[in-house]
């Protein structure tokens, strides 16, 4: 269980990390909040004792951002992941002397901004501010297949 009161901290941190690197714009204090889908923000345990700051997409359940994403859409263009047979057989068929390499991009997702109107379901708020990101999000389910899509 994480304490919130000493998250706030790591909240403010993470808001002011992603509005300088453009990826959230705010604070905002002069928009109408109720034409927003204003999320809740939370800290999640990581690996070393770390906390990360991330949108819960799935609250209130019942209004969550995950729950308005239609059936039709998450079928649209399928992004399976690799399982370990899958990937040891892909070893194994590169045969000897074939050379794999893998790379991670720190925020990739961050590099898609949205559409206006996919802005106004990716708001949070803070001390009374709004907060909106200005592109794809982790935990938005369709965000996978955009990047697959558009990499």
């Amino acid at each position: 269980f994480l304490d919130p009161p000493q998250q706030l901290p790591r909240v403010v941190d993470a808001l002011a990390s992603f509005t300088k690197g453009g990826h959230i714009a705010g604070p905002i204090f002069h928009l109408d909040k109720t034409k927003f889908k204003v999320n809740s923000i939370m800290a999640v345990n990581k690996p070393g004792g770390h906390i990360r700051m991330v949108g819960n997409l799935k609250a209130p359940i019942g209004q969550s951002f995950s729950e308005g994403i239609p059936e039709d859409k998450k079928k649209d263009w399928p992004v399976l992941m690799t399982i370990v047979y899958q990937f040891a057989k892909m070893i194994v068929n590169g045969g000897q002397g074939a050379f794999m390499a893998c790379s991670d991009l720190k925020d990739v997702y961050k590099m898609f901004p949205v559409t206006l109107e996919q802005r106004r379901l990716q708001a949070y708020s803070f001390c009374g501010a709004l907060f909106i990101e200005l592109k794809l999000i982790f935990g938005d389910k369709l965000t996978c297949q955009y990047f697959d899509k558009l990499h």
